[in-house]
């Protein structure tokens, strides 16, 4: 399966932001960041990505890795997400950025220097995040990212000032739907979707399929798939037949049947149930990539199923030999929060790769998944 470069244009939500970064935030699906001296470049959608090390790699780590830590309290799952907050890597300040929602604390704290930080991707991820948790008394350094020279910044910015009650001008999100840059469009999309306008439906289905003869194929259907789940939002249910439709994708696309998957759960599809159910299923007519079947196990658990058959999907790759893979379990299990998989997510805070440790502990910045000491 081709891997999604996990700081482009196309990724799906990381810890809890659900929705508001179902395509455009980054990937607990493919959870390592990735290192680049570009600035969130989005030249290699479909690349392969490699981990910052797994548990067989004797790769040296980048300049901000840390020690595993062996004991973890509130304070440790805490300075984990600081740490990766300075890190040198942009992929993993937003990781960490993300991860820092669920203790707004922590958020309030990482924010105002990811709003200025160099990398459009973390401004992006910041202006989210910030929109996500209402963090009202930060509207005045949301507010100079609406002239922000990144588009996907200026989107991310309208709709996290929309949802603080600030009054805000739309209308560039129009344009930004029509455009040629598919990132562009993907986070219009993706914004016009979330902020629930009606209008915004002729516009998003006239835009639908746009794309340059020579633009990578795989990326043009992820924007669309983005353009589907927010014609959904908007109340145009019948296109969540392509959604699903995503799902059986054929194993050379089997990234955009992750996607789909997770999308299928933040909508709140029942009906996509036993297609879902299958995927887990061992009398599949094959075997689905790892990352399809966490994308599953994930939307399952979105949908109400029970959490003992997700935690059994989970624990069969905490001990991946694909640190991304271990990372996309340890979101899982964050979502779980149940005290099995809190011991499962304290295995993976020890984790020698330091994206597995990022993720591990900031889906333990929950009362539920974190195990007294």
């Amino acid at each position: 399966m081709t891997r999604r470069n996990t700081f482009t244009t196309l990724f799906t939500p990381l810890f809890t932001l659900g929705a508001s970064l179902s395509v455009l935030s980054f990937s607990m699906s493919a959870c390592a960041p990735r290192v680049s001296t570009e600035p969130w470049s989005t030249k290699s959608q479909s690349s392969s990505v490699p981990s910052t090390s797994t548990s067989n790699s004797s790769a040296s780590a980048p300049p901000t890795q840390i020690a595993a830590p062996t004991s973890f309290t509130q304070a440790s799952n805490d300075a984990v997400l600081r740490e990766a907050a300075g890190s040198t890597d942009p992929s993993t300040r937003a990781h960490a950025i993300e991860g820092a929602m669920r203790q707004p604390s922590l958020l309030r704290e990482l924010a105002p220097k990811a709003l200025v930080d160099q990398n459009r991707g973390v401004r992006f991820v910041a202006c989210m995040a910030i929109g996500e948790v209402r963090v009202n008394e930060f509207a005045h350094l949301v507010q100079p990212l609406l002239t922000d020279e990144s588009n996907s910044v200026r989107a991310a910015a309208i709709l996290a000032l929309t949802r603080m009650g600030e009054p805000v001008d739309p209308t560039p999100l129009g344009a930004m739907a029509n455009s040629d840059d598919l990132e562009t469009r993907a986070n219009a999309y993706l914004v016009l979707g979330l902020l629930g306008n009606k209008s915004a439906i002729n516009l998003i289905r006239a835009s639908l399929g746009k794309s340059s003869p020579l633009a990578n194929p795989l990326r043009v259907r992820l924007v669309d798939l983005q353009g589907a789940e927010a014609l959904v939002r908007l109340g145009e249910t019948r296109e969540i037949d392509s959604i699903r439709a995503a799902v059986f994708s054929p194993p050379e696309q089997e990234e955009l049947a992750a996607v789909a998957c997770e999308a299928l759960g933040r909508l709140k599809d029942e009906v996509s149930m036993p297609m879902l159910r299958n995927i887990l299923s061992s009398n599949a007519a094959r075997e689905r990539p790892s990352e399809v079947r966490l994308a599953a196990a994930s939307a399952l658990l979105a949908l109400g199923a029970p959490t003992t058959p997700i935690l059994s999907i989970a624990k069969q790759y905490v001990s991946a030999p694909d640190a991304r893979v271990r990372a996309q379990a340890a979101v899982l299990l964050g979502k779980i929060a149940t005290n099995e998989a809190a011991v499962y997510l304290k295995t993976l805070r020890m984790d020698p790769d330091a994206t597995v440790r990022l993720c591990a502990s900031a889906a333990s910045l929950s009362a539920l998944a974190v195990v007294p000491e």
